[in-house]
Parts: structure tokens; C-alpha cells; sequence
């Protein structure tokens, strides 16, 4: 498990060359250890001050804020569907062919907008995105997509749009015409039992941000995030190390809210180790 930023919303520019506005929050995710997968955790946002003490067996975490305790129950659930074939209205342009080979064009899959007088799908919803999806294969007008990072939950009917390509330390751009235009396809089905790319064969998307992190009274407190939205290369930076926690898919999350006099994460953490690990 890590912190993640997660996308919320976004504007695509009336010029392909500007920098896209997005809005992010942060939020806790689970990282798949081999392959290229992040399912992000709607419920559990993180602030800034945020103290975050989790248990060794990573069945359960607990956020500390304002002087309120939120435990997160985690458990087993069975892998959900990855992958969607998509046709697509073009074969990919040559300028791309780059970006296909490191697997950095990417589009955004988003609730649908629905006409309410005919109930059919409009677009794409961009104040309500529910995952980033990467470009695995595209051969002619066939295209195969993976979902490398989940926030809401994909289902069919939702809609995918904005293909754009993510440079390292560059703000996402439209991916040629086809990313300018204002293509969207509706997903049909997403296939069951395949699998995202191994995290070894898929550079990993510079989201251009850094979480500092303190270990205070024996929590992870989240100190600052440092974000560079700047279209020139920026020096390398060592992200600093985050909470460890086992990693196991998470079934549900529980949120029953527990007051914590004077915020003492020392007696929260003597409290879980008493209790919980056994």
C-alpha cells in the first residue's frame, strides 16, 4: 500500500500544446507487486497532517485526523477485470509509435454524460473519472487497453476519451489528431481473467510529485507533497519512504470512527497492538 494522487477531475485545453488542468487528491492505493495495477481506495483520502498507523499483518490502518480515528478493515477479494479491446476510429499515427513503444499513450475512462431526453451516452463525464488506462497493443483500428490505475471502479458503459500520451517530467498532452478530436468510445465488455504488463515492461507515469513523510509517536505522518507542473525536464528527485503494509486486494472498507483524546497516536498504536495483532 502507498499514497497516490488521484486524478478527480480534468480540462482538456482548446490548444493541444497547453498543460491540461487537473485536479487531484490524495489517496491511499494498493500496488499490485508485479504487475502494472493500482487500485486506489475511494474512501480513504489523505491530508496533509494526516498520522497513519498500520497493523504488520496490513489488515487494517488507521488514519488519525483532527483528533478522530478512522480504522480501515481490509480482506481478500477475487482480481477484477484489467483489460478492454476498443475499435478505434483510426489506425495509430507514426508520431506515436515512440510513445506505443514505452506504453505512454494513455486516455481517461469517465462516467458517462447521458442524453436524459433519449438516454444514450453523450461523452465522457470529466468531473467524474473513474480510471487511467494505458495503451498495451494497437494494430490497425484494434486497440487493447489495461487499467494501470483504478479509482472508481470500471464497469460497461462507462466511457473511454482524451488519448494523450505522458511524458516523464511533462505534463500530459493530446496524442495527435485522434487525442484532439473529440472521440470517445463506450466499453462494451472488459476481459476476464487477463492481466496488466508486468511493472518490469511498463516505465512507470512521472506524476511529478514527491509525499515527505515523519515518523511521529510511532505513525506515519504525512508531511508535505511537493508538486512540479512544469513542461522542462526537472532534476531527479528520491521519493521519501512510504507506509509498508502487506499487500492484499481489499474487499471493503469499514469506517467506524473512534475519538482519540489529545490525538495520542502512542496510545492508538499500543491500543491496535494489544488487540488486533494476535
Amino acid at each position: 500500500m502507498r499514497l497516490h494522487n488521484a486524478v478527480r477531475s480534468y480540462d482538456v485545453p482548446v490548444k493541444s500544446s497547453d498543460d491540461w488542468s487537473r485536479k487531484e487528491s490524495l489517496q491511499l492505493g494498493f500496488q499490485h507487486p508485479q504487475q502494472s495495477s493500482l487500485s486506489l481506495l475511494p474512501l480513504a483520502d489523505v491530508h496533509l497532517r494526516d498520522s497513519l498507523v498500520p497493523t504488520s499483518d496490513g489488515t487494517k490502518l488507521v488514519r488519525i485526523r483532527d483528533g478522530q480515528a478512522i480504522v480501515f478493515f481490509f480482506g481478500v477479494r477475487s482480481e477484477r477485470p484489467s483489460r478492454l479491446k476498443i475499435a478505434m476510429p483510426s489506425e495509430p499515427e507514426a508520431s506515436l509509435t515512440d510513445a506505443l513503444t514505452k506504453h505512454g499513450v494513455c486516455a481517461f475512462i469517465c462516467a458517462p454524460l447521458i442524453n436524459p431526453l433519449n438516454g444514450k451516452t453523450v461523452g465522457p463525464d470529466r468531473e467524474r473519472v473513474k480510471a487511467l488506462a494505458r495503451v498495451s497493443e494497437w494494430n490497425g483500428k484494434d486497440a487493447v487497453f489495461w487499467l494501470e490505475e483504478n479509482y472508481l471502479g470500471v464497469q460497461p458503459g462507462d466511457v473511454i476519451a482524451d488519448l494523450h500520451t505522458w511524458e516523464p517530467r511533462h505534463r500530459n498532452q493530446s496524442a495527435g489528431e485522434l487525442g484532439r478530436a473529440e472521440w470517445f468510445a463506450a466499453i462494451e465488455t472488459m476481459e476476464a481473467g487477463s492481466s496488466p504488463p508486468a511493472r518490469n515492461d511498463t516505465p512507470s507515469l512521472n506524476r511529478e510529485f514527491l509525499i515527505s513523510f515523519d515518523v511521529h509517536r510511532g505513525a506515519y505522518q504525512v508531511e508535505k507533497v511537493i508538486v512540479a507542473h512544469s513542461n522542462k525536464p526537472q532534476p531527479a528527485a528520491t521519493p521519501q519512504p512510504a507506509p509498508v503494509i502487506a499487500l492484499t486486494p481489499p474487499i471493503q472498507q469499514q469506517a467506524p470512527k473512534v475519538h482519540v483524546e489529545d490525538a495520542s497516536i502512542a496510545i492508538v498504536r499500543r491500543f491496535m497492538v494489544e488487540h488486533f495483532d494476535r
